[in-house]
């Protein structure tokens, strides 16, 4: 179907009709206007009804309009030598079930030039796309509300190598800004799952993520308001100048870093010239709420830049190599609420900055503990006042939590057992018993350094440790 001219097109597709269109290889015509795909249209186009649609886009693109590009209904599978559904100006789906197979993108906008242009919407429906290149890619704005969205591109994430700029293939990405609210998605993909050159904004929608690189990933920033992100599988696992989490539920596993603040933790001198939005050096990880879990080879957060936490949960079983920590920040790490339990190894390990508002411990271990060790703190009175078992090997354990009172006296006990059900390895109730007491301390500051002597070339976020 060639359209040349027209205001508006719709194809509807028939209740109960199975219909076919496919081209030719290649188009004799190259001119500009030619046309790029089995379907194309220079008008706006629009495709509804009950019935199903295959195209066979054999010279390049399956489904394609110089304008806005609607899919409201139908099922519709395209097959494409090149991108499987473009429009230029918007490319939308609002209903019916889309399955696209495409040797380049999967679904695309491609105006870079207009304001406003270029977009890409998802309303509802249910979409699976498998791609050679991006899954969608969006020249300006990406936006999704609803529906249920799967992709596979560049062949998985185990195809995936971080870094890798010569070919594109991520699961979402917007040259402006992404923003997800609702539906579900599921991504497998050898790039970043999720990609904003600008800013990312989730609040809402159910995720299962696995890459080859970032699972998240936004050049500016990147804000959690809510939602349930399970990262399964990445280099990096969120990575942005700013990171902003207030709500939802994220799980990240990750090769490198977990959570990861202005660039690679390992380029200093790029992470340097980076300013956060108050113009300091670096960028800002803000944790306000929400219920974070990290398992990283890498560090857990690193912040080239500052940490903020004034509230949520934050479970790190960080690296098991020296060579990284559960915690890495350059310049502070303030926190005034919220639970911290962050496991890993001793060397580079850190704990919040002493101006902190809330009491934190960190304590080191004298031998490296087995994966599952229950460590538990006790008050003055015998009574549990935290207990956590990580579940990777550890050295260092950083814990700060409300409960946790300046003047009094705790005992650190390791191993034993817990009357209480555990979530992430974090009792909330209950008490624990028996085990090896490993110290007593007296909480007589922010940050208190307890257990073991203190790491020998370590850096502590807090004083320098040494026997309580």
């Amino acid at each position: 179907i060639h359209v040349k001219k027209a205001d508006k097109v719709i194809l509807t597709l028939q209740d109960e009709t199975d219909n076919m269109l496919m081209d030719g290889e290649p188009y004799a015509d190259t001119s500009a206007d030619a046309p790029t795909a089995a379907v194309f249209s220079m008008g706006g186009l629009t495709i509804n009804g009950g019935g199903s649609l295959h195209v066979f886009g054999n010279a390049a693109g399956g489904i394609a309009s110089r304008d806005r590009l609607v899919i409201a209904g139908g099922l519709i599978r395209v097959q494409a030598a090149d991108d499987g559904i473009v429009g230029r100006d918007l490319a939308a789906v609002k209903g019916g079930h889309v399955v696209v197979s495409a040797g380049g993108d999967g679904i695309k906008s491609t105006n870079d030039e207009d304001g406003g242009r270029g977009n890409i919407a998802i309303a509802g429906g249910k979409i699976a796309i498998t791609s050679g290149g991006d899954g969608m890619q969006a020249a300006a704005d990406l936006a999704m509300v609803g529906g249920e969205l799967e992709i596979v591109a560049g062949g998985g994430s185990a195809a995936g190598a971080p870094g890798d700029d010569e070919a594109s293939a991520k699961g979402l990405k917007a040259a402006r800004n992404l923003f997800i609210s609702g539906g579900a998605i599921r991504i497998d993909a050898a790039d970043d799952a999720l990609h904003s050159d600008g800013g990312l904004f989730i609040s809402g929608g159910a995720f299962t993520l696995a890459t080859g690189d970032d699972a998240i990933h936004a050049d500016s920033v990147v804000h959690i308001t809510d939602g349930s992100i399970d990262i399964a599988a990445s280099y990096e696992g969120i990575e942005a100048t700013d990171i902003t989490v207030s709500g939802g539920t994220i799980r990240v596993v990750s090769r490198d870093d977990g959570i990861n603040i202005a660039g690679s933790g390992d380029d200093a001198a790029a992470s340097s010239a980076v300013r956060n939005r108050n113009g300091a050096p670096g960028g800002t990880l803000t944790i306000s709420g929400g219920y974070i879990v990290v398992d990283a080879s890498g560090d857990g957060l690193d912040a080239n830049g500052s940490i903020v936490m004034t509230g949520g949960t934050v479970i790190v079983n960080g690296p098991t190599d020296e060579g990284n920590a559960a915690l890495d920040y350059d310049r502070t790490f303030r926190i005034s609420g919220g639970v911290l339990a962050a496991a890993g190894s001793a060397r580079m390990a850190q704990a919040p900055s002493d101006d902190s508002e809330q009491a934190s411990v960190f304590i080191m271990f004298r031998n490296t503990m087995e994966a599952g060790t229950l460590v538990s703190l006790h008050d003055s009175g015998g009574n549990t006042v935290f207990a956590f078992a990580p579940s990777k090997p550890f050295r260092t354990l950083v814990v700060s939590a409300p409960n946790l009172k300046e003047g009094e006296t705790y005992t650190i006990m390791a191993g034993g057992s817990h009357d209480g059900a555990a979530m992430d390895g974090l009792y909330e109730d209950g008490t624990a018993t028996g085990g090896m007491p490993v110290a007593s301390f007296r909480m007589d500051g922010r940050t208190t350094h307890a257990g073991g002597t203190g790491a020998q070339g370590g850096r502590f976020g807090g004083r320098e440790g040494g026997r309580p």
